[in-house]
Parts: structure tokens; sequence; C-alpha cells
């Protein structure tokens, strides 16, 4: 497991909830003013931190160069301090929604860095443990109750691991590589994920509205419901490094449960018991959203969109949800918001069902015919057999591993570090110098030739041109 990287995503994971609270007290003075209030504006935070993640994913090539990494993390550390320095009013509402558009920005960058460095037998425990330190972070920050200095500082800090480990580290984590592209991602329709993820998120808004109705009960929660979602994050992301196929459906399990705590709070019970449950269980739903957009984002063509698409599609869809169970529960009884919940996390599931048929379906091959059938001759033809098997043949020849398949190979192979993998790309797949190679990869022309000789150890070839040759011979024996 890279360690930075991890820490990356704890300090991005902090950052960002740190920066939806500062933006709370930003637009805080248009509260009276917003049909909605919190609800409305809690919708416009998520938006336009969505929006940050979406221009990464159109506009990132823009920051492949540590200088405008490091104006992207200057101006977003400005335009934080000047929420804090600026009086309640327009210009204060406007540094709150740039910082919002940065952080989505940085945010993004994150997951897409993770998507492509972390390995997929230990991405849930990376990405589910990551994120319930920066949960237990937060937990430790409520302890210190409301002051500014404290939450200010937590602040600084959370800013300065991330750009001390973008900005000095950012040429290593942004090396350039190869991405193998289908039509399909594997793993269901991006389609349907995306439908899934909306809906799942939009359930959650719908049940969350509570806590914006009962505002003062949940910030006395606040507390301990981190503690609840920090377990949940930490069970979710183990089943999914363990059980895979068994994480969405411990998602529509968590969603039926927290409905059953909804319609006990509305018989009189303590809305503690919603608000505690409602993070246990939706950090399933959450983990599975990211997920699974993560692990296929490298087979599209827009990785650096893809990879964070299940947080941008998951923040303004529990907003509107949020906003919507809101206004239900203000003009009708509250017994309609549990049946609104109840239809679109059956929409949810339906969407989620139709998307494993399409799994099975992509991965079904023909089973070998049981002596009982083929005895009452009620298998399929012998011809049509080897038909099939033989257009599945065809089918597997026609993917031929990647590069960046060929790539992982040797690196388990041969025991490569991060930094000695981009060195064999970029060595193997083009004819730079070790000059040119050091431009790409931001790192001097020493630092080079050193992980090169250290790679040409490992791997026992004596020059570059022999390790290039073996390699591409490889790629051509799999083509």
């Amino acid at each position: 497991m890279d360690a930075r990287l991890f820490v990356l995503h704890i300090s991005s994971y902090f950052y960002l909830v740190l920066s939806y609270m500062a933006a709370q007290g930003a637009f805080s003075w248009l509260v009276p003013f917003v049909p909605g209030g919190r609800t409305a504006l809690n919708l416009l935070y998520m938006v336009f931190a969505s929006a940050g993640m979406l221009a990464f994913g159109f506009f990132h090539r823009h920051l492949e160069t540590r200088g405008r990494l490091f104006a992207l993390l200057l101006a977003n550390g400005a335009a934080r301090a000047a929420m804090e320095l600026l009086p309640a009013g327009a210009a204060r509402t406007a540094a709150a929604l740039l910082f919002l558009l940065g952080c989505g920005c940085l945010v993004g960058l994150v997951f897409f860095l993770t998507a492509r460095r972390v390995p997929r037998s230990i991405l849930g425990r990376f990405v589910g443990g990551s994120m319930a330190a920066a949960t237990g972070l937060m937990f430790l920050l409520s302890l210190a109750g409301d002051v500014l200095p404290t939450t200010a500082l937590a602040t600084a800090v959370a800013f300065g691991a991330m750009a001390r480990l973008l900005g000095t580290d950012g040429g290593e984590f942004l090396s350039p590589g190869s991405h193998a592209v289908t039509e399909t991602t594997g793993t269901m329709r991006l389609p349907l994920l995306a439908g899934v993820a909306a809906l799942l998120s939009f359930a959650y808004g719908i049940n969350d509205s509570t806590s914006y109705l009962r505002f003062e009960e949940f910030q006395d929660a606040f507390g301990l419901s981190r503690l609840a979602l920090c377990a949940g994050l930490l069970l979710a992301g183990q089943l999914a490094d363990r059980r895979r196929a068994h994480l969405p459906l411990a998602a529509m399990l968590g969603g039926a449960a927290t409905m059953v705590f909804h319609a006990m709070t509305l018989e009189g019970f303590p809305a503690w018991a919603l608000f505690y449950a409602n993070e246990f269980f939706w950090s399933f739903s959450f983990l599975f959203i990211l997920l699974v957009f993560m692990e296929t984002s490298l087979r599209t063509e827009r990785p650096q969109l893809w990879a964070g698409m299940g947080r941008l599609i998951e923040m303004p869809a529990e907003g509107l949800g949020a906003a919507l169970g809101t206004a239900m529960m203000a003009a009708f009884p509250p017994s309609a918001v549990l049946t609104a919940y109840t239809l679109v996390l059956t929409a949810a599931a339906g969407l989620l069902y139709r998307g494993l048929l399409f799994d099975a379906e992509a991965a079904r091959r023909i089973p070998p015919c049981p002596p009982m059938l083929r005895a009452a001759r009620l298998c399929p033809a012998t011809e049509d057999v080897a038909e099939a098997e033989e257009i599945a043949g065809e089918e597997e020849e026609k993917s031929p591993p990647s590069p960046e398949d060929i790539l992982a190979s040797w690196r388990e192979r041969y025991a490569l570090t991060n930094r000695e993998t981009d060195i064999l790309r970029e060595a193997a797949l083009s004819d730079g110098t070790a000059t040119d190679i050091g431009k790409v990869l931001f790192i001097a022309t020493s630092t080079v030739r050193f992980h090169l000789s250290h790679l040409l150890r490992k791997t026992g070839f004596s020059t570059r041109k022999e390790l290039a040759e073996a390699f591409l011979a490889e790629m051509e024996e799999h083509a």
C-alpha cells in the first residue's frame, strides 16, 4: 500500500468535509432569504463541489505540471482565507463558491490517483480505511467544540498535507500512463451505474431530511454519528475486498434497515437512533458507489472523469433528496416521506438487479452437460457446443492484454516499485533519452539513470535496448 497516497486520501476527504462546514458558515446569512433554507443551500454546496470534480475530468491536462498544480492549491488556500477574513455578504459567498470548485477539482484528482495506483485487491480497505480515518478526525474535532482556532488549524494541517504530497511529489503522482479502452466497463453499463448511484444517494438524502428538520438534535448527536460512520466504512471496506459481490446486497439491506429506523422515529422513537443508523448503513451504499466507478474508470476513454463519478453523482443527488424530503415533510404527513424513500430504494434495487443480470449474461459460458441430461438427450448438439467454445476462444483472442496489463505483470514478476514501473513504461514504449524521461516524469536525469540501473539489475538485462525489446516482444506475443 502506498502510504503517501493513503495520507493524501485522508487529507483530501477531511479537507472536503471541513470545506463543507466552512461553506455552511459562509452562506448562513442567506438562510432567511432562500426558499428551502439550509437544504437549498446544502444542494448549492454539493453542486459546486461536483462541478469542480467535473472540471478536473475535462481539464486535467492543465494540472500535469507542478507549477499549475501549485497554482490551484494556492488559489484554493486564498479562497479559504478570504472566507474567514471577509464579512458576511456577496464577496464572502463568491469566495466560498470558488473554494468549493477548487476542492472538487482536488478531490477528483485524488480519486483518479487512487483508482490508478491502488491494487484492486485492497481498494475497498484502502478507500474505506482512509475515509474512516478522516471521519475519526472529525469526531476528535467535534470533541473540541465549535472553536474557530481548532477548525482553522485542522483545515491548515489538512491543506498542508495535500500541498506537500501533491505539490512536491506531484510529478510521480501525475506521471502519464496507458489505459485500455473498451465500449463497456465489464461491471454493468455506465448508465446503469450512474442510475443506481443517483437513486441510492437520493434515497439517503430523503432520509437525511430529518436531520435538517431536527437540526439541534442532530448537532448534539453529530460527534457519535461520526463513530457510527467510521465503523460502517471499515466494515464495508473489508466486505468489498473479501466478498465483493455481497457489497451491493449489503447496500440494499442497509437502505431497508434505515427505512425501519425512520418508521420507528415516526412512532416516537428517539431521533438519535435514526441519525446513527443512517450513517452506519449509508456507508455500505457510499463505498459501493465510489468503488464501482473507481474500478471501471480505467476501462473508459476518460478515466480522470469516471474515477470520481461516484462522488460527483452522490453529492448533488443527496442534496436534492434532502431538499425534496424536507419540502415533503412540511407539506405532507411524515408517512409520505417514508413512501417516497421506499419507492426510490425499490427503483435502485431494480436497476442494480438489471445490472447484475447484464454482468451475468456477459460472463456466461456454456457449461459441460451433466451425464443425466446427456442420457436423456437433452443436451445441445456436440457441434453446437464446439462452435460456442470456438466463438468464446475467438472473443478472448480479440481482447489482448493492454500495455498496463503487461506492466502489472512485470511489476509483480520482478517486484518493481512505482517509480521503476514508470521508468519501465517510458523506457519501453518511447524512444526518449533519460533527459526526456525525466521531463515527462518531473524528475532529474540522474534519478532516471539511478532507477533504470535498479530496473536492469532486477530484470537481468544488460541494456535498456534489451529491456525494451523483451517488453515489446511480450506485447507482440499476446497481440
